[in-house]
């Protein structure tokens, strides 16, 4: 018995092109403090792309913008279209691998997710406003308290001038916060050392500050000291770290 196929139609031909011609990939946009209409250009240059856009609202696991992703095919020509898009709103973004492990919390993607990380302009002072920056930064990593950025579970260290270290886990009760005392040791003016047991983490130290002028015409200076880790680490110890400390003098 003889089949007759039907034919495809030039519609559903057409579709099947135009289809295989969209991205899959979905990007996962960051932007808090970035103004509405900035972030808006941002995600309809993407979707433009054929890239799915969500909104996160995870807090940047680095002072700067940043790409986050993992090796997949197509991946370089993913980043090119989004940084042709961050260019053309006058944004530019450094790249990094941020492959899925049991280590790390927020800031893993798989294949086919990029995660984008932009941070808020610092927004101008009127002119008629002067910087009130510090000359000498205010706190020191004894006098902060740190908190975890980009871990799932929140925790804390807080350092003491005699080289030990509280490490917390913010979800326990209040009064059961603690789970390990490990030593630290300065091993420059830019890396931090943790023994803990058999075991030695390391981190960058940096320091960063904004200015500006709130809503309500208060003028805010914002300290922050980062610490990240040198290596991929198991958690808690595998966390990016910061404190911050604010004024408006």
């Amino acid at each position: 018995m003889k089949v007759i196929r039907p034919a495809i139609s030039l519609f559903t031909l057409f579709m099947v092109v135009f289809l295989s011609g969209c991205s899959t990939t979905t990007v996962h946009l960051h932007a808090n403090g970035v103004p509405e209409a900035d972030k808006e250009k941002i995600r309809a240059g993407l979707e433009a792309k054929g890239f799915a856009v969500v909104e996160r609202d995870n807090e940047s696991p680095s002072k700067n913008n940043a790409i986050l992703y993992s090796p997949y095919k197509g991946l370089e020509k993913d980043l090119h279209a989004i940084e042709n898009v961050l260019a053309h709103n006058g944004v530019t973004a450094g790249r990094g691998f941020a492959i899925q492990t049991d280590q790390i919390g927020k800031h893993e993607y798989t294949a086919g997710n990029i995660g984008l990380y932009i941070m808020p302009s610092v927004l101008q002072l009127p002119a008629e406003r002067k910087s009130k920056v510090r000359a000498e930064f205010p706190i020191t990593i004894t006098e902060a308290e740190f908190v975890s950025t980009d871990c799932e579970t929140e925790y804390g260290f807080q350092f003491s001038e005699n080289g030990t270290l509280i490490v917390d886990d913010f979800t326990r009760e209040i009064d059961a916060t603690e789970i390990a005392k490990p030593n630290w040791s300065k091993k420059s003016d830019e890396v931090i050392s943790i023994s803990n047991g058999n075991e030695q983490f390391e981190y960058k130290k940096y320091e960063s500050h904004r200015e500006h002028v709130n809503e309500y015409n208060i003028h805010l200076v914002i300290y922050n000291i980062w610490l990240e880790p040198l290596e991929y680490y198991r958690v808690p110890f595998g966390c990016t770290y910061k404190s911050t400390y604010a004024e408006a003098p």
